[in-house]
């Protein structure tokens, strides 16, 4: 159980496959991707999907205000005028489909526990308690 917990904590993104077959590689036991899923649940770890990270920071949030301020006494002919693109589904995170990443209730926005930039920064976690 330390190693796959010691595992998990590496790599909050791996399948209960890929866990199996690591535990497997180390201590050449055979263990099913169930047992393990298991193991996880006994200790408080469940699969989730990743919170997606916000990715407007406060100078974006700043430049939006300005511009609605700028911009609040338009009349409605002259924004009928402007082309709005939003109508178009773009993927900014990857593909359609989702990951799962192992945590504890709680860690919805550690860094390592979220989706958006595509980059996992490296941090040391504790167990659940």
């Amino acid at each position: 159980e330390h190693l796959l917990m010691r595992r998990v904590e590496e790599n909050h993104q791996a399948s209960s496959l890929q866990l199996a077959k690591a535990v497997e590689s180390q201590t050449a036991v055979n263990i099913s991707p169930d047992t393990i899923r298991h193991t996880l649940q006994r200790n408080s770890m469940h699969g989730y999907r990743p919170r997606r990270k916000p990715l407007l920071k406060p100078t974006h949030n700043k430049a939006h205000l300005g511009f609605a301020r700028a911009h609040a006494g338009r009349d409605e002919d002259y924004w009928d005028s402007r082309l709005w693109s939003d109508e178009t589904k773009i993927t900014v995170f990857g593909t359609n489909g989702y990951k799962t990443v192992w945590r504890c209730k709680g860690e919805d926005f550690k860094e390592l526990q979220t989706a958006g930039s595509g980059i996992l920064f490296p941090d040391i976690q504790t167990p659940c308690l």
